[in-house]
């Protein structure tokens, strides 16, 4: 009869060892959700009256090849968010070949790697771009001001003593 494959234990730990989630044992429903970090346990089971199976994993997305075959137990932990697909096969000791099987899951992003909260730092820096912009501008704009100020009274100073030089010639020729 045909060997069937499947999942015994499907386990999410989190990193702290607080705990961990339950997973379904199959994804046929769709993608089973994941947090970020998370490491996870598959215990993978073969139904067969054969002892001493062994499994080998393909994980789509982060994997460029199939793993080495192993025990049942599979440990792995995915950082990067994104949708993954895990693929597993099995062989007999004998060399008889199961079909594979495959389960479906999802990697969440962290807090911080949510787009609203990319979205919010970018505003975030624009907004302090933006004042610092305004502060260099508003310190350019006194600096300015305060020369224009200066020239002014430099030129007031000057005005008064032609003004002054004027008066005192007009005297001088006034005499004469």
């Amino acid at each position: 009869p045909p060997l069937k494959l499947g999942f015994q234990i499907a386990r999410a730990d989190n990193p702290d060892n607080s705990g961990s989630l339950v997973l379904p044992l199959n994804s046929e429903q769709g993608s089973v959700k994941v947090p970020s970090g998370y490491r996870l346990h598959f215990r993978f089971d073969l139904v067969s009256m054969e002892s001493s199976a062994e499994f080998r994993y393909f994980l789509h997305g982060a994997m460029d090849d199939w793993g080495d075959w192993s025990d049942r137990d599979l440990y792995i932990q995915v950082e990067t968010p994104g949708d993954y697909v895990l693929e597993v096969q099995a062989r007999s000791r004998n060399g008889r070949l199961v079909p594979p099987a495959s389960y479906r899951f999802t990697v969440m992003p962290r807090w911080y790697q949510q787009w609203w909260v990319r979205l919010a730092a970018l505003a975030l820096g624009i907004a302090v771009l933006v004042a610092l912009i305004a502060l260099l501008i508003r310190r350019r704009t006194e600096r300015y001001l305060a020369a224009n100020q200066r020239l002014e009274a430099r030129i007031g100073e000057r005005t008064r003593e032609l003004e002054e030089a004027n008066r005192k010639l007009s005297e001088l020729a006034t005499e004469d």
